[in-house]
């Protein structure tokens, strides 16, 4: 295996996309999500770590929110699109800026732990063919592309792979409590999944890195993204993960849990603990009554029928999460002509 490679938080560029276009329907309480989590991170991080925010057609309120931050200078640099142009075109955009060499990812809606880096870095300093590493392990983080990472763990003499590890049940019922899914069932998939856990190079690892948020080396991930635009605004995200373990990279997790996915509202749960570190967070919002046409629809169908999801897709786009079809448009231009991200305080 290669030799330890150095990494400090001032190689980080922590990044953050940005996307709540009202404050409407599954945007009810996303204000009170985005506040939190960029607070969190700005708090929890190292001084020397650099703060970037891609702001992807967010609503007036939140540019507001954002630009407080800009002006006291806890964003470092914002990038803006009128419209959104999808997450996985603004990370491509952004991993390829070269402004510091390590990245620090996480969607809007991650709470970070104090000392969240730090045990990240650590791994990434250890091990240099990472080439991602997340502050959480979670069963869908380690159910693909970890062939790279466990043929390595078979290489290595040193290394002790326990292949019946398995991943703490509240965490997999907190993170289906964020997303809309069954805590019962994921908690029976948390007793029931064997995870590989590492005891490696002195460190104890979990096999696998989810894609809410995660940290690597900017050239290395940019390289494993696709060279044509991404034309679908969600997604893509496996993809990466494959192209990383294609190349021979490591997917890792740490054994604790330093971040976590909060979905579109601050669980009761997650107050409390951000209460406990000294955050304030509005009161939550009421979820906006059923219209009688859904009502309707959920007596006759259950909630994943295939007619079910066609009808909300299209109320989506009724609501005004509809996509300017010029977006694609105005942001391959702004890959092409190069443009370098705005610094905070500076025009």
């Amino acid at each position: 295996m290669p030799a330890e490679r150095d990494v400090s938080p001032a190689d980080v560029l922590a990044v953050v996309v940005v996307y709540v276009p009202h404050l409407r329907g599954y945007f009810t309480n996303r204000l009170a999500v985005v506040r939190l989590s960029l607070e969190s991170l700005i708090r929890h991080k190292p001084a020397e770590t650099k703060v970037l925010v891609f702001d992807n057609g967010s609503c007036a309120a939140v540019r507001a929110l954002l630009d407080g931050w800009v002006g006291s200078g806890e964003i470092d640099f914002i990038l803006r699109s009128r419209t959104n142009i999808g997450t996985p075109a603004a990370i491509q955009t952004v991993f390829r800026l070269g402004i510091r060499p390590v990245i620090a990812y996480g969607d809007d809606d991650v709470f970070y732990y104090p000392s969240w880096l730090e045990p990240q870095l650590e791994i990434l300093s250890r091990f240099p063919a990472a080439g991602m590493v997340s502050g959480v392990p979670t069963l869908d983080g380690a159910d693909h592309a970890v062939g790279a990472t466990l043929q390595a763990a078979r290489g290595d003499r040193s290394a002790h792979i326990d292949k019946q590890g398995r991943i703490p049940e509240a965490w997999e019922q907190d993170w289906a409590l964020s997303t809309g899914r069954d805590p019962l069932e994921r908690a029976e998939r948390a007793r029931t999944t064997d995870v590989p856990r590492l005891d490696w190079r002195g460190m104890n690892l979990f096999v696998g890195a989810t894609h809410f948020q995660y940290i690597g080396w900017a050239e290395r991930l940019a390289a494993c993204l696709p060279t044509t635009w991404p034309m679908s605004l969600m997604g893509n995200m496996r993809e990466l993960d494959e192209a990383i373990d294609r190349q021979g990279y490591l997917r890792l997790s740490t054994p604790e849990r330093h971040t976590r996915h909060m979905g579109n509202a601050v669980g009761t749960g997650l107050r409390q603990e951000a209460a406990g570190h000294g955050f304030k967070i509005a009161p939550l919002l009421s979820p906006p009554r059923l219209t009688w046409a859904e009502m309707r629809l959920e007596r006759i169908r259950r909630v994943h029928s295939k007619v079910w999801v066609t009808y909300r897709h299209i109320g989506r786009l009724l609501d005004g999460e509809a996509i300017v079809s010029d977006a694609f448009a105005q942001a391959e231009g702004l890959v092409k002509r190069g443009a370098a991200p705005k610094e905070a305080g500076k025009t």
